[in-house]
């Protein structure tokens, strides 16, 4: 018997490796990154930063490994871009140095989204007898990856 799961048609990792085919009429880059389910998230900050470039998709490619290999085979077109989440590659001495190859400064993307405002806000939540001008000091001094509130 198959299960619900089972039953839902799901992309398979040849359409993943190759529905880039389909976009090269319509990206200028193609960019690459781990996540399946965060294309669009990915979509909407790429197409913050990078407004003087054409592109219409990211291209997931379910997990880190996927990435490395095919940003690997692919190291010499300049108009494929590799994007990974940095975890702890870097203390592990597993970060690789490649050109197409681009590690995340933070531990993944949605450590981007956290902005000063909404960060003093919840601090205020939590602790109400805070003033501004101290939970701006805190923010300032502490180091740029780690807040100590």
């Amino acid at each position: 018997m198959v299960s619900i799961e089972e039953s839902i048609p799901q992309k398979s990792e040849a359409f993943l490796n190759g529905q880039d085919i389909f976009y090269i009429q319509f990206n200028e880059i193609n960019f690459y990154i781990e996540d399946e389910n965060q294309e669009n998230l990915y979509f909407v900050i790429f197409s913050k930063l990078f407004s003087n470039v054409n592109f219409k998709k990211i291209f997931p490619l379910r997990g880190k490994s996927n990435v490395l290999r095919k940003a690997d085979y692919n190291k010499d077109i300049k108009t494929k871009i590799f994007i990974v989440d940095k975890d702890f590659d870097d203390l592990l001495g597993k970060k690789i140095l490649q050109s197409n190859l681009f590690y995340l400064e933070q531990y993944s993307i949605e450590n981007y989204l956290i902005n000063y405002n909404s960060l003093k806000e919840y601090v205020i939540e939590e602790q109400p007898k805070i003033k501004s001008r101290e939970i701006q000091k805190r923010l300032m001094k502490a180091p740029r990856k780690t807040v100590a509130i």
